[in-house]
């Protein structure tokens, strides 16, 4: 997402932070529910929510297809 408003400290997000305190199943489930608000949401008409919705997707791929660790 490497949006300047995400970012807690210098080069380090909010998701970042949820990595490190989640388990992989608990991100997991963290990415789905944002995907399904900002579909509920959304109704095709805001740009901004279905860029959101393609990067929580973007993420979910990523964690779902790597091995889990709380570094990264």
């Amino acid at each position: 997402m490497k949006k300047k408003h995400y970012q807690i400290w210098e080069n380090f997000e909010t998701l970042d932070l949820l990595k490190k305190c989640l388990s992989k199943n608990e991100y997991i489930g963290f990415l789905k529910g944002n995907i399904l608000k900002y579909q509920l949401r959304n109704k095709g008409q805001d740009e901004l929510d279905l860029e959101k919705i393609k990067d929580y997707k973007n993420e979910l791929t990523k964690q779902i297809s790597k091995k889990w660790t709380k570094e990264k």
